[in-house]
């Protein structure tokens, strides 16, 4: 199963596939739902990063991996961050997705462009 098959959200050779989970992740988010979110970026060589977003109700689990050559994941960063909402703003040049925490700072977290 591929990564777009699996519902991953995916940007490959300047496209973008499975967006709307986005969208949805954030709904979660700000219903204080669990959820999880996993975006895959690869590059010119079709090598990815993935990054797996994940928010248990207060507490966002962040995971940056790249896939070993046996098929598992290696983390590579991980980051836990308490999260009391999120955002999506769009604009000429595209599309933001933003997580919040509880100072009111926004880390943006992936950016589509138009």
């Amino acid at each position: 199963m591929t990564a777009i098959e699996n519902g991953d959200v995916v940007e490959s050779e300047g496209k973008i596939y499975n967006i709307n989970k986005l969208d949805k992740f954030i709904d979660s988010i700000n219903r204080g739902e669990k959820t999880k979110v996993q975006i895959d970026k690869y590059n010119t060589k079709n090598n990815p990063a993935m990054y797996i977003i994940e928010f248990d109700g207060k507490l966002l689990s962040y995971s940056f991996a790249r896939p070993s050559n046996d098929d598992s994941k290696d983390i590579l960063a991980e980051v836990n961050a308490e999260i009391v909402k999120a955002s999506r703003e769009e604009n000429e040049d595209g599309i933001k997705y933003y997580l919040i925490d509880n100072s009111g700072f926004k880390t943006c977290f992936f950016t589509a462009p138009k």
